[in-house]
């Protein structure tokens, strides 16, 4: 799921990717007992599901709006400097 979350380019993806990511900690912190894991990771699900509804609400409300416009260009202009590195 590390590599995956280097790949993609949506929001919404690594939203889901954290929620996947936030399942298997929980997995493994319940088969390990690690109590921290699963309850940090337990606490992290309401977050990231709370943040993948604003952004699936957001862009069906203002698919053209300029946050997300800019915001996609801020991204798309970082990861082109990166990658010249």
């Amino acid at each position: 799921m590390c590599f995956a979350s280097f790949a993609v380019k949506s929001m919404a993806t690594l939203r889901w990717l954290a929620l996947a990511a936030n399942a298997c900690f929980m997995l493994y912190g319940w088969m390990e007992s690690v109590a921290l894991s699963l309850v940090f990771n337990a606490i992290l699900v309401p977050v990231n599901a709370r943040r993948l509804w604003e952004i699936r609400r957001l862009s069906a409300d203002h698919p053209g709006h300029a946050s997300i416009l800019s915001l996609t260009a801020v991204y798309h202009n970082l990861l082109r400097q990166w990658a010249e590195v």
